[in-house]
């Protein structure tokens, strides 16, 4: 087998190198997200055999993502959160993240710090393409109805619930498994690579827009 030292050399990580974790957590999902579609829309390799890492990795980016901007918002409304590092059901960490974002604004205008209306606006545009994403429209599913919890994009199977989410056993104490995608199942890449990059807007930047008011609310 041949050895090419150039491309040994170039495959030596860091993986702690960059100190603000959870966003650059985001931003190497997002990126590896963008390099696969790219590779389906290149020819490389078949968009049906890549289906299941492509759609993983686009649920996990926007829970990491939710995950950095819950920890950063949570810094000022002081709102608990209750083990926000195991909650992995993007659909409750859309509602928490959206009911922060809410509370910081109230925290804003009890403080008389006037929030751009203008940016106001891009947010509930931005974070409706994100809610659209999770939850779904009339093209696409949503990654949380599909995938809630983390598991179907993982693994070819998964417990059958009831309508409480308990797993049902079977006669002999065993939980019961299905295949978590059937043959006929079809899923958009095209319409979640444009709600995946919407999304990333809002994920990447709310913290951003948000600092020249968390900059006043210090001060104050």
């Amino acid at each position: 087998m041949s050895y090419d030292r150039r491309k040994h050399a170039l495959l030596w990580a860091r993986p702690g190198f960059y100190p603000n974790v959870w966003f650059h957590y985001l931003r190497g999902y997002k990126h590896a997200f963008t390099s696969l579609v790219e590779d389906v829309l290149r020819k490389n390799v078949s968009v049906d055999f890549m289906a299941h890492p492509i759609l993983f990795v686009a649920r996990h980016a926007i829970e990491i993502g939710l995950k950095a901007n819950l920890l950063e918002l949570k810094k000022y409304t002081h709102r608990s959160f209750h083990k926000i590092e195991n909650c992995h059901r993007i659909t409750i960490l859309l509602l928490e993240f959206n009911s922060q974002v809410n509370t910081f604004y109230g925290i804003c205008e009890s403080k008389q710090i006037h929030v751009d209306e203008t940016e106001k606006s891009q947010y509930s545009e931005y974070y409706n393409s994100l809610d659209q994403l999770i939850n779904g429209n009339a093209i696409f599913e949503g990654l949380g109805t599909i995938d809630d919890g983390s598991i179907g994009f993982r693994y070819p199977v998964d417990k059958v619930r009831d309508e409480h989410r308990k797993p049902l056993i079977d006669g002999n104490g065993n939980p019961i498994t299905e295949r978590v995608f059937k043959e006929t199942d079809v899923i958009s890449i095209a319409e979640v690579n444009m709600l995946f990059n919407d999304s990333m807007v809002l994920l990447e930047h709310t913290i951003n827009v948000f600092d020249r008011y968390m900059k006043q609310i210090d001060n104050k």
